[in-house]
């Protein structure tokens, strides 16, 4: 546990007044929230130390004679009550009052330190109007404030300004501050700082170990993203300057990986209690099963594994496994209609899978039969981005598969007890536990072992954290995978992060020796108390985002947060959307399918400028739910009519699979885009969701998501070591491969950084928005050339008068534009000319690097790469471009003079010579000392 050093600075009246104030607070906050009574004996198991020593220290009286032992062991006590229960130290110093006790000479600066800086402005000004009201008699204010500033050899206009201060001081303000407070305490005798020390519940935002986590999974990514280039450290460029809480962000920091491990009380929790505990599902499958078999033969069968195989009898899966003798088919039946659910929505498990996906946490552990958090992964991954292991036949034949360098090639998701949707896989036993495919234990074996094979020699394992979520390491053979992992690691350290009930963390701690917990750290996170798991996730989501800077801010959740506002459903319609027969309503599910298509296509729209095509709205959620509405017995419309119903109109009138709003205009009229979409809503989806789009409050919500869902329109890259476009490229290496957000903006701003080794960018870009993120005078004296597309639409299109300075961006001449449809292939490429005007292109001008992606049909899934060693591939890119740009060319000087604007077709190799030799012509004009391309 990280020592609390305010606590650890207290003496004995202090330590005294904060124990009973820390005993009192969580009493009265806890004992009426959860019904039950939370005395002492209660508290003493919560910490983890016997009653008699809080007894102990509750009668003791407080003198300067307490030992020093017992003022250690009473600090160490309130240490554990703050972490535990999630409570702060709030410190409430006054002048010249007598309520509490007064601060110890020579100790005022060590409270002073404590404050914030709006209590030290107000302490300082009630030091002033104390000495001022005790120094006038008689109505004459002898000591104004101007006097007290001259008494103080201090300016009088500081003094006002730091009394008067709200926001914040400088460092130096602030230590001045502090000084003027020590020189009036000194100044004059008579005034005294006295100070209150009192507990209360720390909110999520100020809970060191949600910030220690969420730095950690930044990092994690950032590791991710950059795993190649040992000698690299962006994490200085990435990450915000601020405290990082004792994790060290240089070279040498230790690497780690993140493995989330899901049980029973993950699904409870994320689905508001619906699905049941284990304990509760056993009671369940019971009733059924003693509706045939005698209660009598299954509690002998019950005691039977008690005494011969020592089975705890209480345990869910030795009630399981005694069920299962005499109805292995009713207890899957019985399990597949209490967990079997799949499309709950849950924010929980998005915000889960959001971080899976975009690399924050490697690997998930889901030991549930359930399928919510399976769908919230699949939904935010295809397949083939992650790898699903829930059958041996899943399992790499070799742990080397799974990595590229010393990470893992996709993130990896096992169902070691297998899932409800196939019953073959299905392991819920103790006997089961004892024959897992050895391949699945092998995998997980290898996953929590985290060798380094190829790179880092330096450190040959990654450091590993397990995040257990709602699971208190019940499975024996998982259990037996972490010692296995202490015995083989004899110097490593094991971070467990905590999210479940403090009754669970005694059975954590029980699994392991104690030579082993002493190289264990458990950080725990009570979902007992006053905070739920979404309350957790959603601020550890907002603390992980906030430790990047806004360049590099990873994609939002807030088109989760949009869904779960409208499909905000209680326990009652829950039911309706399990497997059971006789908990499924198919009017229902299908009208929540039907419901979450219009929504999800309102997601779609506004992450795509403006445009759909059909093939990319069928690919993504919104398909998937139109065809789970479609298989629930929903009506046959076609895509189009349905689209038509949200506003959605056929582009041109005649392209048919694709959609534009039937008022363009109000794409750039924020407030009445979103207006416009929520009233179409609330007419397309059914009634009983539309309680959630109504009132103020739910449609300023909906206003401020959807305004965020099309700012942060960021291109989903696929998280996967996969190598792309080599049907184009021949020396694409694992190196090139651009798997994340970060790994794409930090490669390509340190190529434009390096401004010695290009003169000019060749581009294809959907609307050049790329370069608006450039750091001013990033561009300056360079030549860019721009191929943009064409949407034929009033507000897309205003992009060719309004969305360019063409001298601020170093554009060359006219903006081409190819039409959306013929705009598939993005790239960049940076050239330098290195000669005169030879004649010969390949002699005159050197290729530095390029990027490049595909993109049909608008959709926003890419897989970029970046291009830097090989000369053969950049001339590839070069084609590409001098392609496109000369029939975008054609295609704008005809349209402005034709109707019919025309693309004309590129015969042969010989034309594509002489377009590039016409294109780089523009740039013929070059001073061959400094190779700057004159204006």
């Amino acid at each position: 546990m990280r020592k609390n050093n305010t606590v650890n600075s207290l003496d004995n009246t202090e330590t005294k007044n904060l124990y009973h104030n820390t005993i009192q607070f969580i009493i009265r906050e806890y004992s009426t929230e959860l019904n039950r009574s939370y005395h002492q004996k209660d508290i003493a198991k919560t910490i983890g130390v016997d009653a008699s020593m809080l007894s102990k220290f509750n009668k003791m009286e407080v003198n300067a004679n307490m030992s020093e032992s017992s003022l250690k062991q009473m600090q160490n006590l309130i240490e554990r009550m703050i972490e535990r229960y999630g409570l702060k130290i709030i410190f409430s110093i006054e002048v010249g009052n007598n309520q509490s006790f007064k601060v110890p000479a020579g100790k005022e600066r060590d409270y002073l330190e404590r404050l914030r800086d709006p209590e030290l402005a107000v302490l300082l000004s009630s030091f002033i109007e104390y000495i001022i009201d005790k120094n006038t008699k008689k109505g004459q204010r002898r000591h104004t404030q101007n006097e007290i500033a001259k008494v103080l050899a201090t300016n009088s206009t500081e003094l006002s300004r730091l009394k008067n201060e709200e926001k914040g001081y400088t460092k130096a303000q602030r230590l001045n501050c502090i000084g003027i407070i020590e020189k009036i305490k000194r100044k004059y005798k008579e005034v005294e700082i006295y100070c209150t020390i009192t507990v209360a519940n720390c909110p999520l935002q100020e809970n060191r170990s949600l910030h220690k986590l969420a730095h950690k999974l930044a990092l994690n990514l950032i590791d991710v993203s950059t795993p190649f280039e040992e000698q690299v450290n962006p994490h200085k460029e990435i990450i915000q300057e601020k405290e990082s809480f004792g994790i060290p962000i240089a070279e040498d920091r230790e690497k780690e990986r993140f493995i989330l491990v899901a049980g029973a009380g993950a699904s409870h929790a994320a689905t508001k209690k619906y699905i049941p505990l284990g304990m509760e599902a056993a009671e369940e499958i019971r009733k059924r099963i003693v509706k045939r078999i005698p209660g009598a033969l299954i509690e002998a069968e019950i005691d039977r594994l008690r005494y011969s195989y020592r089975l705890p009898p209480d345990e869910f899966e030795t009630k399981i496994l005694a069920y299962s003798k005499y109805g292995r088919k009713e207890v899957i039946e019985a399990l597949r209609e209490i967990c079997g659910y799949a499309y709950i929505p849950s924010l929980s498990y998005e915000i889960i899978a959001h971080m899976f996906k975009h690399r924050f946490i490697d690997s998930i552990i889901n030991f549930n039969y359930d399928e919510v958090l399976d769908v919230a992964v699949k939904e935010e991954l295809q397949q083939g981005d992650f790898k699903f292991i829930y059958s041996d036949a899943d399992c790499p034949g070799d742990y080397k598969e799974l990595l590229i360098n010393d990470r893992l090639r996709q993130p990896v998701y096992i169902k070691p007890h297998g899932t409800i949707s196939h019953r073959s896989s299905l392991r819920f036993t103790r006997e089961d536990f004892f024959s897992i495919p050895p391949e699945i234990r092998a995998t997980m074996k290898d996953l929590l072992d985290a060798s380094v094979i190829e790179q880092n020699k330096q450190q040959p394992y990654l450091k590993l954290n397990l995040i257990l979520v709602g699971y208190s390491l019940t499975n024996f053979e998982f259990i037996r995978l972490i010692q296995e992992y202490l015995e083989k690691r004899k110097k490593a350290r094991l971070t467990i992060w905590v999210f479940d009930t403090h009754l669970q963390l005694d059975e954590i701690k029980k699994e392991f020796e104690k030579k082993d917990l002493d190289r264990i750290e458990i950080v725990f996170f009570d979902l007992l108390m006053k905070h739920s798991l979404e309350d957790y996730l959603l601020t550890l989501w907002r603390l992980v985002e906030g430790n990047f800077k806004d360049h590099y801010k990873p994609r939002g959740i807030e088109r989760h947060e949009l869904v779960n506002h409208i499909f905000n459903f209680d326990k009652e319609e829950l039911k309706t959307l399990g497997r059971g027969e006789k908990l499924q309503k198919k009017a229902h599910q299908r009208n929540y399918f039907l419901g979450r298509f219009y929504v999800e296509l309102i997601i779609a729209y506004l992450q795509s400028d403006g445009i759909l095509n059909a093939k990319q709205i069928l690919e993504d959620r919104a398909g998937d739910y139109f065809h789970l509405y479609l298989e629930s017995g929903g009506v046959e419309s076609s895509l189009r009519d349905h689209c038509g119903r949200l506003g959605l109109k056929v582009y041109k009138d005649f392209i048919w699979d694709t959609y534009i709003l039937e008022k363009p205009p109000l794409f750039y009229e924020k407030e009445e885009l979103y207006d416009f979409l929520l009233e179409r809503l609330k007419n397309c989806i059914p009634r009983n969701f539309v309680t959630s789009l109504r009132g103020i409050e739910n449609q300023k919500r909906f206003q401020f998501l959807c305004q965020k869902i099309r700012v942060r329109n960021i291109a989903k890259i696929t998280p996967n070591f996969v190598f792309p476009h080599n049907h184009l490229f021949s020396k694409i290496k694992k190196e090139d491969i651009l798997n994340t957000a970060i790994a794409w903006i930090y490669r390509f701003q340190e190529a434009i950084h390096k401004s010695d080794k290009w003169d000019v960018m060749l581009s294809i870009s959907e609307k050049g928005r790329f370069l608006k993120k450039l750091k001013k005078g990033l561009i300056a004296d360079k030549k860019i050339e721009l191929v943009l597309a064409s949407f034929d639409t009033n507000e897309l299109d205003d992009l060719k008068k309004n969305d360019f300075d063409h001298q601020k961006y170093g554009l060359t001449g006219k903006l081409n534009f190819l039409p959306w449809w013929l705009h598939n292939q993005h790239l960049v490429l940076l050239m330098k000319r290195t000669n005169k005007n030879t004649g010969d292109w390949t002699k005159d001008w050197q290729m530095f690097e390029g990027f490049y992606y595909e993109s049909r049909l608008l959709s926003r899934r890419v897989n970029p790469i970046h291009i830097k060693d090989s000369q053969d591939d950049l001339q590839i890119l070069l084609y590409i471009f001098a392609n496109y740009w000369y029939r975008a060319k054609s295609y704008t000087e005809s349209k402005d003079t034709d109707a019919n604007p025309a693309v004309p077709i590129i015969p042969n190799k010989n034309s594509i010579e002489r377009i590039i030799k016409e294109l780089l012509s523009k740039y013929d004009e070059s001073d061959p000392k400094n190779n700057d391309i004159k204006n």
